[in-house]
């Protein structure tokens, strides 16, 4: 009978020490801090930089080449709009208006064409039709040249004045 006394113990400590192990990777797993949670996805624009009103929801990552994209398609450089090293400033007008601009661009699009970007800043204000497509008037002529240098039409014109021919 002695031997079956040792063969007991050692089964006995086994299994004691087995749960312990169990238990105490248990604990150790609860107690363990938590990974914080993966991003549902991307970074936002508004997370990124500060005082973003008008271009919420973008991607950050879209926040620099939409800023490109203006710039280009307006024909001016970043300080057009923005004080230089400080872009999250509202000190300047333009910026102002750009922001009205692209709310009015996004409401033209979401009402006209089912959200889809068919206007975009370009579509307006394109670089190089930014010089006057018009003959500037210096008198009181009501005549228009058309770009071309095409024929000239005239209107009548106002009291007191002489019309050009």
């Amino acid at each position: 009978m002695s031997g079956i006394r040792p063969k007991f113990w050692f089964a006995v400590c086994g299994t004691s020490l087995s749960l312990l192990l169990a238990i105490a990777e248990a604990w150790a797993q609860s107690s363990a801090p938590k990974a914080p949670a993966a991003p549902a996805g991307p970074k936002l624009a508004e997370e990124e930089f500060k005082n973003i009103q008008a271009l919420k929801g973008i991607p950050a990552e879209q926040m620099i080449p939409s800023m490109q994209f203006i710039g280009a398609s307006l024909g001016v450089e970043c300080e057009f709009c923005h004080v230089e090293h400080a872009f999250e400033k509202d000190d300047k007008k333009p910026k102002v208006t750009a922001r009205k601009m692209i709310n009015m661009m996004m409401a033209i699009n979401k009402d006209n064409f089912e959200g889809h970007r068919e206007v975009t800043c370009y579509s307006c204000h394109h670089p190089a039709r930014q010089k006057p497509r018009y003959r500037r008037q210096t008198s009181c002529s009501t005549s228009i040249s058309p770009p071309s240098g095409g024929p000239r039409r005239s209107r009548k014109s106002p009291a007191g004045c002489k019309r050009e021919r």
